[in-house]
């Protein structure tokens, strides 16, 4: 006889859902801070929480874009703030691991879906650099929502991944919490976001050693091990 399934009151709506990733009813990723056993912070993922001016536009355009663009095409969403490119990304769930030697694990996304994708290069051969990482990471680590991530290796750190399905109102609640927190941003930083669409072929060249690169990563890495290296200390500090 099969076991039934386990049902949760979602936060958001107060339905009894079965989904525990994002509630059948309203879609909110909520319940899996109760099926995860995390207290929910009112302050960062409440009604009146912080979310950063512009972003729940951005992540909107994005869910449009991948909506109406060809199957053959990728979206993603990167972050500048106070004129510096951070190295946190959106990116469409069912492309999440799309230029890593990694298998998606997102196995259920579909699209149109929005996943964070955040790069720690504690192995950076730039050591100064790779400390500040270490130390971003250890940040990132305290954070309540860090269970709810996918840690993924690569030759020079690690990736962290968290599918958001189309819960627009909490990725932007939870992106915000990061920014602040592990970026180091405040609320009157100003944080621009900028799409683009390219062709999935571009994205992916696999160059071996447990790493995949390409013209998408190499434009990332390139901006994380120069001008992250050398901008991002200055906003930091």
């Amino acid at each position: 006889m099969e076991s039934p399934v386990k049902t949760i009151v979602c936060p958001n709506c107060g339905a009894n859902a079965t989904n525990h990733h994002n509630c059948e009813y309203c879609g909110s990723l909520l319940v899996r801070f109760v099926s995860n056993h995390i207290a929910i912070d009112k302050d960062s993922y409440g009604d009146d929480a912080f979310v950063f001016p512009g972003l729940d536009a951005a992540l909107r355009n994005n869910l449009i874009l991948q909506e109406t663009s060809d199957d053959d095409m990728t979206v993603w969403t990167d972050f500048i703030a106070n004129g510096n490119e951070l190295d946190i990304q959106i990116v469409p769930s069912i492309n999440a691991t799309l230029g890593l030697d990694a298998e998606n694990p997102f196995k259920s996304a579909k699209k149109p879906s929005l996943a964070v994708k955040i790069p720690y290069l504690i192995n950076s051969p730039n050591e100064e650099f790779a400390i500040r990482s270490r130390h971003d990471l250890s940040v990132f680590k305290s954070m309540d929502i860090y269970p709810l991530f996918t840690e993924i290796g690569f030759q020079y750190g690690l990736y962290y991944l968290i599918d958001f399905g189309e819960d627009i109102e909490m990725a932007s609640k939870m992106i915000s919490n990061i920014l602040r927190k592990v970026y180091g941003c405040s609320n009157t930083s100003f944080i621009d976001y900028n799409t683009e669409i390219t062709n999935k072929k571009d994205v992916v060249v696999n160059v071996g050693d447990n790493v995949t690169t390409s013209k998408t990563l190499v434009i990332i890495l390139s901006a994380i091990f120069i001008a992250a290296a050398i901008a991002a200390f200055a906003f930091l500090d």
